[in-house]
């Protein structure tokens, strides 16, 4: 399933780092900026929940969204962390389902 969206809000999404939860991701956006050919730019912002500090620290970390038929999966390129539990994270190119590895 593609993504052809510019922005995606959500209720629920996480962070992993290898198999394990590294934070639960609540009302989140994630924003896709450029054109081809040039490569897309993508960005999330939202609130954390149940984060592990130790876990997020690590690398490397991956943003999941869940949709209707599956998940969205994006490499975290850095995570900054606001005033309480918003954080803000620059992500790499989406991840094809197909090539994902946990």
């Amino acid at each position: 399933m593609s993504l052809d969206a510019s922005e995606v809000r959500g209720v629920s999404a996480g962070l992993t780092w290898q198999y394990y939860k590294a934070a639960d991701v609540a009302n989140y956006v994630v924003t896709r900026t450029g054109r081809p050919p040039e490569p897309y730019l993508w960005t999330v912002s939202g609130y954390l929940r149940n984060a592990d500090a130790y876990k997020l620290a690590q690398r490397p970390l991956r943003f999941v969204a869940p949709h209707k038929h599956g998940a969205w999966y994006w490499p975290v390129a850095s995570l900054t962390r606001a005033d309480g539990n918003r954080f803000y994270a620059e992500l790499g190119p989406l991840i094809d389902r197909d090539t994902l590895r946990l």
